[in-house]
């Protein structure tokens, strides 16, 4: 029984590095090498889609990948699935794109809003001094400001939008409106008494504060207000909180983040939101419960060993070559010092080359298929980071792992488990703008399957015993290719694209 539609096999902490990746040649033979070509017959035993290209990325093509009529599977998506699987048999590394998965990224989790959640302690003004270091003006606790009955009004300025730069668009990045403050009592849903709350209501001729303008949520009552008579003293020594600000919200895709980035006035400042330790200022945000920036990177959660080698007069540093790199080659960034602004490459060509693979005979097309292929981001650290579990499935204390833990690791290789009998999807409504359409191939006759094949090579060249080895092993699954199959194309949490070769 399938209880996620998808798993992951864990990450080896050690990795296999050949202790022939350096001698790697393309003109000088190993003494053990051979090169051939293998001839390779894929089944499907499922319905399968693979898009065909298109020139238009705003109406892809719904059609399995064909040239004049004549369906085939792409030489790369054959290559890229035997090379996720070697990866694996060998104890290679998780390939990472270190363009992103270096980045900080963030979380705003409210189901534990005590460690993931940057809860404002006060308010102000995040600008640069006449030193060029940044400062908060402060001004204290955040005050509200309830909208109009009835509307989303405040006074004259209309706040009826989704997004905090929705509203700054309409009504202007600096508004000053003239309020009365006041403090007022809180009540929990059973009247018990929480305390004060700092608020302000519309009065007055005189413009005393700066309205700050926040994202919509479901019943949003209010916005906020930075009161005159509030503003206090500067916050200097900030710079550890701001570098981890500018990573969530300047250098990601936060809208509201990047408004501010393009639209904030220097003499004034960006409206924020900070937390403290003490006396100290650790996060800052643009709304009062904010998101936070992780302390650990996705790339440094794989947890892997990686191990330095230097090539070249210059001796140049880069990663050592595990298998997959070795047989299918990489290229890789010189791993520079902090003092170096200069990057250089290190490449290897590839040993083992796959021809595309021809339908032999054209099969029957499945059903359209719309549905929504929709499925978690990888900061979704329930499933993406190792959890530690008792038996019956849930976590240990209560407690998951996440990017803040400094031992968090990340869960390893997805794969989606094979289903048996018909693809199992639900028809997406008519006007679902996540949808996708497309077109397998392959259909049933009643509850059977009718099985088609494609057919192609793979050349290998100068490859040692081991790595033929290798690769036949990560095609047939050391031998057991009538036990086990791949997944190829898309929609393979639904069923599709299961094959044998």
């Amino acid at each position: 029984m399938i209880t996620a539609p998808f798993n992951f096999v864990p990450l080896s902490d050690k990795v296999f590095f050949p202790d022939w990746a350096e001698q790697v040649s393309h003109d000088i033979p190993f003494e053990d090498s051979q090169s051939g070509t293998i001839d390779i017959t894929i089944t499907a035993k499922s319905p399968m889609f693979i898009r065909n290209h298109s020139d238009d990325r705003d109406n892809p093509s719904t059609e399995f990948c064909n040239h004049n009529g004549a369906y085939y599977i792409p030489s790369t998506s054959v290559k890229g699935m035997v090379r996720s699987v070697l990866e694996i048999l060998s104890f290679s590394k998780i390939p990472m794109d270190n363009k992103t998965h270096s980045k900080t990224t963030s979380v705003r989790d409210m189901t534990n809003r005590k460690e993931l959640v940057g809860t404002a302690d006060g308010c102000g003004f995040l600008k640069k001094d006449e030193n060029n270091h940044w400062i908060i003006i402060d001004y204290g606790k955040p005050r509200t400001i309830e909208y109009d009955i009835g509307t989303k009004c405040i006074g004259t300025l209309n706040c009826d939008f989704d997004t905090a730069q929705e509203k700054y668009r309409e009504n202007g990045t600096y508004s000053r409106v003239s309020v009365i403050e006041d403090m007022k009592d809180l009540y929990d849903r059973n009247d018990k008494y929480l305390g004060k709350k700092r608020v302000a209501t519309i009065n007055g001729s005189q413009n005393n504060a700066y309205l700050v303008l926040t994202g919509g949520i479901d019943n949003k009552k209010n916005e906020f207000v930075f009161a005159d008579s509030d503003k206090a003293s500067t916050i200097e020594d900030i710079e550890k909180a701001v570098d981890k600000f500018k990573k969530v919200y300047f250098e990601s895709d936060s809208i509201d983040g990047n408004f501010w980035k393009d639209n904030y006035d220097p003499n004034i400042g960006t409206p924020i939101f900070y937390k403290k330790d003490g006396n100290v200022v650790t996060d800052i945000g643009l709304s009062q419960l904010f998101k936070l920036a992780y302390s650990y990177t996705i790339n440094g959660a794989t947890k892997q060993i990686m191990e330095i080698v230097t090539r070249g007069k210059n001796k140049k540093r880069y990663h050592k070559l595990d298998l997959a790199q070795t047989i299918f080659g990489t290229i890789q960034e010189e791993l520079l010092d902090d003092k170096k602004s200069k990057k250089e490459t290190f490449a290897l060509k590839g040993r083992v080359q796959f021809s595309h693979f021809k339908c032999d005979l054209t099969p029957e097309d499945y059903d359209e298929v719309y549905t929504v292929l929709g499925s978690p981001n990888p900061s979704f650290y329930p499933e993406y980071i190792q959890q530690n579990c008792k038996d019956d499935g849930k976590v240990q204390n209560d407690k998951y792992n996440t990017l803040m833990d400094k031992t968090s690791k990340i869960a390893g290789w997805k794969r989606y488990p094979l289903r048996y009998g018909k693809p199992n999807f639900i028809k997406a409504d008519d006007d679902t703008d996540s949808a996708t359409t497309f077109t397998p191939l392959g259909d049933y006759n009643g509850n059977k399957f009718n099985e088609f094949t494609f057919s192609g090579k793979v050349r290998f060249h100068n490859l040692k015993k081991a790595e033929i080895g290798a690769l036949v092993s990560a095609l047939t699954f050391h031998n057991n290719q009538d036990k086990f199959y791949h997944n190829i194309g898309m929609a393979k949490s639904l069923g599709f694209g299961k094959i044998k070769i």
